[in-house]
């Protein structure tokens, strides 16, 4: 399977699945992409037979890369020595990604570093990391989200984004101490390549679906969209800007944080540390509005 890239296989739905003398057998539920098989030719040497699977096959397969990232993960040394904390830390949040995973969380324990996932709303634990590697997973978080290193103490927030062949994403950071030492750390992960869908796709019954449509029409009012972790309020908020998103319209909203961006729409994200709340910026758009 490392004859093909995961990213190559997931996107063109390729999977090498046997290698013999001078040949390689390659599935596929798509008509092939040509480019791609030459260039495998090319940089193997070898003679490609192609195979046909279905979809479930392909699926099956490419949870196999899955597998393999989780399994690298927990080869981790847990001593600590010879461990490269920045490859650790990339590692988590891929696997995440790769996983569905809306968050991560980073909680320090007596003996060990919990990693948790957040999937489907749910969270379900990952792996133990010694506890001498949280202190240096904490450390490249605060780094890469530009946030005090040396800071202990008190909570702190911020924000990076990371990318891959197959993903791109923004990472909501929260750093909290803990009574007894210790940080306990929060990864948001917004995926920066996600569609705007309709009320439709997002799955509103028929009936529910003209009531939304028809309120959002009204000159004034309010829509209350509430729900756990991951249940899909930021996506059903911004399909309803994006159906309100017109040229004669003047669209503001005042966010904590910005999720994702809306061409068309002026985004605001509060920042309680320089005096401008979501009281101060409701009272600016309403003089701007």
């Amino acid at each position: 399977m490392e004859i093909i890239p995961q990213n190559i296989a997931a996107e063109h739905q390729l999977i090498a699945f046997e290698k013999g003398e001078g040949e390689l057998n390659i599935a596929t539920c798509l008509a092939p992409n040509l480019q791609i098989i030459e260039f495998i030719k090319r940089k193997e040497d070898l003679k490609i037979n192609l195979f046909f699977s279905t979809p479930a096959g392909i699926n099956f397969a490419l949870n196999l890369y899955r597998k393999d990232i989780e399994a690298e993960v927990k080869k981790i040394k847990l001593d600590g020595s010879g461990v490269n904390v920045i490859e650790i830390t990339r590692g988590l949040i891929e696997n995440a990604v790769r996983e569905g995973a809306s968050d991560i969380h980073i909680e320090p324990k007596s003996d060990r570093s919990l990693i948790r996932y957040r999937v489907d709303g749910i969270l379900r634990e990952i792996i133990s990391l010694n506890k001498e590697l949280h202190a240096g997973i904490v450390t490249r978080i605060k780094i890469l989200s530009s946030l005090k290193v040396d800071e202990h103490r008190l909570p702190q927030d911020g924000r990076f984004n990371m990318a891959g062949p197959d993903y791109k994403v923004s990472i909501r950071v929260s750093i909290i101490p803990l009574f007894g030492g210790g940080e306990k750390v929060v990864l948001r992960i917004l995926r920066q390549e996600t569609k705007i869908l309709t009320l439709e796709e997002l799955g509103l019954q028929p009936e529910p679906c003209e009531i939304v449509k028809n309120e959002i029409k009204k000159p004034q009012g309010m829509i209350l969209v509430v729900g756990p972790t991951g249940c899909g309020k930021t996506t059903t908020l911004y399909t309803i800007l994006n159906m309100l998103n017109k040229p004669e319209v003047n669209i503001s909203t005042i966010e904590d944080p910005v999720e994702y961006g809306i061409s068309g729409v002026n985004q605001s994200q509060v920042n309680p540390q320089i005096g401008y709340t979501f009281a101060a910026g409701l009272v600016s758009n309403h003089l701007t509005k």
